[in-house]
């Protein structure tokens, strides 16, 4: 037994480093504006590491008697040796990663049970609407739990939304239903399966730098996808953005453990329409002969390469920042360039205010913002409909007000109807979007 664990130990460190190095590839090649695919890479390498970890221990264990005697016992030598060490240790580790996971489990299920609250009847308001909005039939239950830094799911049979009360509290109705939204949409993805399949790993491949970096990217592209599905189920991010904002603000003010200053704002830009420069394409190559080597299939490239150029930019650069998720992939189905002008027709035909006459309102006030954009807001090496300025002016139009520090090179735009109930100010330093 400890011969099989040391040599699966011992494969582990390359192939750890060859799933990583696959994933990242796949990763840099993904569009980062569909982070379902993303997380479906990132949890793709995961179970690519545990099934190879445990196919090489069962082929170490089997191996033919010439090779290894029967029961998967290594002859004497300094290296049989050297493996029953480490399989020993290995073994000690997972027992005392099992054992620590085990009692914070029992911690949390003793917090759940005997230190939470019935919610306020608004919370109870905005999770129904929520699941209305989002076609939930099960029953999700709602708890007040003052000791969480941010709302959370528990459990996986029966899930339960905890959610403190104070940092709910500074939330418009809106932003509460959208954060909730977002809670929901954990559980309509049934985000606990992967959550098993990361304890798994953490567990066996607790030793792993690779384990925990793959770890970390689903989480990541996992709160990345419950957004896009929350602010698809709202008809727009906004709303969420702001609650995003609100809800760091009060953990910076209470000194519990927040989220960085990084993940928040990339969080936020996300929602709020921008989207990074495309990959390269050299990297298509590399990516794929190295999946092939990990025994996974994890590089997905976008359709957009094999729509022609014009299509191509519509969609990347006119739409880019409108366009919903599902006439996103529906464009990128459709196969000739006869249905993708029909498709480009009714996409602005849904938009127009008034079908009946022959000027689309909301069509030209797009391009004239797009064309405002590029004269009025270009960056250095950037057209203006990508910078953060003109990605704002585009979604939003015009602000309201705009509060001008040639000086200190900082600007305000202040929008009164951009989020429901409330003002949206945005700060910009030196035409970079700030928190």
């Amino acid at each position: 037994m400890t011969y099989a664990i040391g040599m699966a130990l011992l494969h582990s460190l390359w192939q750890g480093v060859l799933v990583a190095a696959a994933l990242w590839l796949a990763l840099r090649l993904a569009p980062e504006r569909r982070p379902t695919l993303r997380y479906i890479l990132a949890t793709g390498g995961m179970a690519a590491l545990i099934g190879w970890f445990l196919w090489t221990a069962l082929a170490a264990w089997f191996e033919p008697a010439g090779m290894a005697p029967s029961g998967g016992v290594a002859p004497a030598s300094a290296l049989a040796q050297w493996m029953s060490r480490c399989a020993w240790g290995w073994i000690a580790g997972v027992m005392a990663v099992g054992a620590w996971r085990a009692v914070s489990w029992a911690a949390l299920v003793q917090k759940v049970r005997f230190r939470t609250q019935a919610p306020l009847e608004a919370w109870r308001d905005a999770l129904d609407k929520g699941k209305r909005r989002m076609g939930i039939t099960r029953e999700v239950l709602l708890r007040r739990a003052d000791w969480l830094a941010s709302p959370s799911v528990y459990g996986w049979l029966k899930p339960v939304i905890l959610a403190p009360a104070a940092a709910v509290a500074g939330l418009t109705a809106a932003q509460l239903e959208a954060i909730l939204a977002h809670e929901l949409a954990h559980v309509v993805r049934r985000d606990y399966l992967a959550n098993l399949l990361q304890m798994a790993a953490e567990t066996l491949l607790f030793y792993h730098p690779a384990v925990w970096w793959i770890s970390a990217r689903m989480r990541k592209e996992r709160e990345y996808a419950c957004d896009e599905m929350a602010a698809a189920a709202l008809g727009d991010g906004v709303v969420l953005a702001a609650a995003l904002v609100r809800l760091e603000e009060y953990r910076a003010q209470t000194l519990l453990p927040a989220a960085t200053q990084g993940a928040l704002r990339a969080r936020v830009e996300r929602l709020l329409g921008r989207n990074r420069q495309p990959r390269a394409a050299w990297m298509a190559p590399a990516c794929v002969a190295l999946a092939a080597v990990c025994l996974i299939a994890p590089y997905v490239y976008s359709q957009n390469a094999e729509i022609p150029a014009p299509y191509r930019k519509w969609l990347n650069e006119d739409v880019v920042y409108i366009i919903e998720n599902w006439e996103l992939r529906d464009f990128k189905k459709l196969p000739g360039n006869e249905e993708r002008n029909a498709f480009i027709e009714a996409f602005w035909k849904r938009r127009d205010p008034t079908p009946d006459t022959e000027e689309n309102e909301v069509k030209k006030e797009h391009y004239r913002r797009i064309s405002y954009a590029n004269q009025r807001f270009p960056g250095k090496d950037l057209p203006g409909w990508m910078t953060d300025r003109g990605r704002v002016y585009i979604r939003l139009g015009p602000p309201d007000e705009i509060e001008s520090h040639p000086v200190e090179g900082y600007e305000e735009w202040l929008y009164r109807h951009a989020v429901e109930g409330g003002v949206t100010i945005l700060h910009f330093d030196k035409g970079v979007l700030r928190k």
